[in-house]
């Protein structure tokens, strides 16, 4: 998620814009990986959410071991190529 309304106010800056341009690419992202890989397009998407939830596991032993969400980030280049549906 971008840092909308966690940055430093600049002069004529547009959060809502910057979240509109990173709505876009995150459905266009999610739309290339569905087209191009039947496998991802069959995996089903859950409801979008603001907080992740903690996950929790039951073990063999009767113990269940709870697990916080874990922030994770990955940088993405395309080249036009990667992108052309022709």
């Amino acid at each position: 998620m971008p840092h909308i309304g966690k940055t430093p106010s600049q002069r004529f800056a547009l959060p809502e814009y910057e979240r509109a341009q990173f709505d876009l690419f995150r459905s266009a992202v999610r739309a290339l990986m569905k087209a191009k890989d039947s496998l991802y397009a069959q995996i089903p998407e859950g409801d979008p959410s603001e907080m992740i939830p903690a996950t929790q596991n039951t073990m063999p032993s009767g113990e269940t071991v709870r697990s916080e969400p874990v922030l994770m980030e990955s940088k993405v280049a395309f080249q036009f190529d990667d992108i052309s549906m022709t």
